[in-house]
């Protein structure tokens, strides 16, 4: 595992290489979203068509974008909740017809297609006992230019990718109440921690950062000069 200095250093690396195609990758994965959503029909179509032809489109995407309403950071897929009787119920549910594998679908689908990004983390419940317990959650990031993605990728899902980002903009204020004014920088002073596209003095980012090595992924949380959580190593 890198060092929290070492870990900043490639991610500062990683991010200008990103930048570099980041915004085609976003504006292809906007264009594609479009096109499936119903916009089958360009202008440039209005030159062919017969005038008081009524043209059909075709919403792939609506049913599937609607139900994909957990989003990274606020609300996730969880396996578990805290109370027994619940989670007998939503067992229940997830196994009946094809519901074990909807909440998946959704979200892998989009990604599949390469329409968009999720994440895998965990989040802690209380048990009936009282035990603090950590069970996976799946998110969905709706904002893409959150994403910084590995531009060296060549598969449309991703699963070549050698490193990722996923960025949270805060504002001062937000991070001295979560984390303590020690993590804040003074005013009108840039963190180290950062990213190109924060131009706001009085904003930081906390940023996520992956990466593989030797067939397993590193998980670094850093935030203005150090890690806000322990790295984690999982085994993809």
């Amino acid at each position: 595992m890198l060092s929290a200095e070492e870990a900043i250093k490639k991610f500062k690396k990683f991010e200008r290489r990103a930048n570099a195609k980041r915004s085609k990758q976003i504006e292809q994965i906007k264009a594609d979203r479009k096109f499936l959503s119903g916009e089958q029909w360009s202008s440039d179509d209005d030159a062919y068509w017969p005038s008081g032809r009524p043209r059909r489109v075709i919403n792939v995407l609506g049913n599937s974008i609607a139900s994909t309403v957990n989003v990274y950071a606020t609300y996730g897929y969880k396996w578990y909740s805290p109370d027994e009787e619940t989670d007998q119920g939503l067992e229940a549910f997830l196994k009946f017809g094809s519901n074990s594998r909807a909440a998946y679908d959704v979200l892998y689908n989009e990604v599949a297609f390469g329409l968009g990004y999720f994440a895998l983390g965990s989040e802690q419940v209380t048990a009936a006992d009282g035990e603090v317990l950590d069970v996976p959650a799946l998110y969905s990031i709706d904002k893409l230019e959150n994403v910084y993605f590995d531009p060296d990728s060549i598969e449309i899902d991703g699963r070549d990718a050698q490193e990722c980002a996923i960025t949270e903009f805060r504002s001062k204020e937000w991070v001295e109440a979560k984390y303590g004014e020690d993590w804040v920088t003074p005013k009108g002073e840039r963190p180290i921690v950062n990213v190109t596209d924060n131009a706001d003095p009085e904003q930081m980012v906390i940023v996520t950062y992956y990466r593989m090595e030797n067939g397993r992924c590193q998980v670094y949380r850093m935030l203005n000069r150090d890690f806000i959580d322990e790295p984690v190593e999982l085994e993809i």
